[in-house]
């Protein structure tokens, strides 16, 4: 199957422009676009992600551990280099944002200068060699700072883009658990593009400048832009806008919960192979949100593939989750090709979702994507798994306990091995004190409601996409009725369960 018939076929179809950087005719032209994610160097064990623009030091492949490249470099680079675990995020003019990343990663990147081999792992607290024995460890961060491909000029400590003053506030830092608050906001002055000074050991920090984690896990860094201006789609195109409108597609929710699920958790899940399930969230995670989901997937990109697909799935049965013209609210906070005016020709972007429930991965450098699941689809995910039919055959789990029910999320993939899941939600509000026997049987109530999920009332029959087959011959879908919620499956595709 070759790629260039894939995006032949697409090129039928309705298209979605990349959000990141074009506007339409009666967008404003004003508006001040690009992408943002965190760089940093740590003390003595000199780990670094380099700002945008740096480029000194180069891999053997040719890329560099700079942002947007999601590489960090080990001890200067002279330990190696390994892939890092960013969430960068595009930044579409005035709004609130959020940048992450996880604190350690694998250093699996050779290096011809590389010195000590690859083999080890790097964290921002602790390296350990490939031997396994303790390496450098640190004492401060030298620099952590949100850096952006956004030009900019500074005076007196003040950055203005395109004349613009512009104003970063509601600086707030959760550093794996702990919690920094900014009360003044510096940036990082003698650069040339936009970036916010957190910590900088050799200048003003925002927060304290001795903040460090005391353990591995995920920084993430909030934060609020004012001056680049904002997108509107009045049909007035004569200026620029203050207001709060925009047409961004991102997923801009705060969620009080995270949690991180590993494919190594369940075995049978675990493995890549093509077309392959992999990765399998229970239906007892999807439980504890009370209003959607929103899930960051990581990755390895495999070698020689023509192309890279990623797709949600019903664990029951491997449906995909999202099909474009039977439940295309089911996952949003991503570029779509059904959008207006996409077309796989100009697309720049890292992925976009294809109407069948595919990602396709376009920027192969990248390790992760994020997308919202709707809440009635966690629902229907739910529903399946206390299905009378479904859960009449006993499944064993990772642990090796037996459960009467089984549901949940995988991913179907081809050159892509899933490796993790970042799931971030809100948790259902209820004091643990105030529970009683009432309440226990409130909730067994609840149960056997779910489990009697009446699948007329939201199935439909599969011509309903038999459209969209014809015209997708990357996954080769085609379309049928789902417990729960009408999925688009592959017609290839065999379920993992066993």
């Amino acid at each position: 199957m070759n790629f260039s018939k894939i995006l032949a076929a697409l090129s039928a179809a309705a298209f979605a422009l990349s959000t990141i950087s074009i506007v339409t005719e009666n967008e404003v032209s004003a508006l001040t676009t690009g992408e943002a994610g965190i760089a940093f160097q740590t003390n003595t064990t000199w780990n670094f992600r380099n700002v945008y623009g740096e480029t000194s030091s180069a891999t053997s492949d040719g890329s560099y551990a700079a942002f947007p490249n999601e590489i960090v470099g080990v001890v200067g680079g002279a330990a190696g280099y390994g892939n890092g675990n960013f969430t960068d995020i595009p930044i579409e003019g005035d709004g609130s944002y959020s940048v992450s990343m996880y604190t350690e990663g694998s250093i699996d990147i050779d290096y011809e200068e590389n010195d000590y081999g690859t083999g080890g792992t790097w964290s921002i607290l602790q390296n350990t060699d490939p031997d396994g024995s303790a390496g450098t460890t640190t004492d401060k961060f030298n620099m952590l700072l949100i850096t952006t491909d956004i030009e900019c000029t500074y005076e007196d400590g003040v950055p203005y883009v395109d004349g613009e003053e512009v104003t970063v506030s509601d600086l707030s830092v959760d550093m794996c658990g702990t919690g920094y608050t900014a009360d003044t906001v510096y940036y990082k002055d003698d650069l040339d593009y936009l970036t916010i000074s957190v910590i900088n050991a050799y200048g003003k920090s925002s927060i304290d400048a001795s903040a460090l984690p005391t353990e591995d896990g995920f920084i993430t860094i909030d934060f609020t832009i004012s001056g680049l201006g904002t997108m509107v789609d009045d049909g007035d195109s004569t200026g620029y806008d203050d207001g709060d409108d925009s047409t961004s597609d991102s997923d801009d929710t705060e969620y009080n919960t995270e949690n991180t699920i590993y494919s190594s958790d369940n075995e049978e899940y675990s493995t890549y192979s093509d077309w392959g399930s992999m990765l399998l969230v229970g239906y007892t995670e999807l439980e504890k949100a009370e209003d959607g989901m929103r899930v960051t997937v990581y990755f390895d990109i495999l070698d020689g593939y023509e192309y890279y697909l990623i797709a949600p799935c019903n664990v029951n049965g491997t449906s995909v989750i999202y099909n474009a013209e039977t439940n295309a609210d089911s996952i949003t906070g991503v570029t779509k090709d059904t959008d207006d005016g996409f077309s796989t020709d100009t697309f720049d972007g890292e992925y976009y979702l294809q109407n069948d429930g595919f990602f396709v991965i376009t920027d192969t450098s990248i390790n992760s994507l994020t997308f919202t699941l709707s809440q009635d689809a966690l629902d229907a995910l739910i529903a399946d798994a206390y299905s009378e039919t479904l859960s009449s055959t006993l499944t064993t789990f990772g642990d090796d306990t037996e459960s009467d029910y089984f549901g949940g999320l995988v991913f179907q993939v081809y050159g892509v091995d899933v490796t993790s899941a970042l799931l971030e939600y809100n948790t259902l509000e209820s004091s643990d004190d105030d529970t009683d026997d009432t309440d226990d049987t409130d909730d067994e109530d609840s149960s056997e409601e779910d489990s009697s999920y009446d699948s007329s009332d939201t199935s439909s029959t599969s011509s309903t996409t038999s459209t969209t087959s014809d015209t997708n011959p990357s996954t080769g879908a085609a379309a049928f009725g789902a417990v729960g919620i009408v999925f688009a499956a592959a017609a290839f595709i065999v379920s993992k369960r066993k």
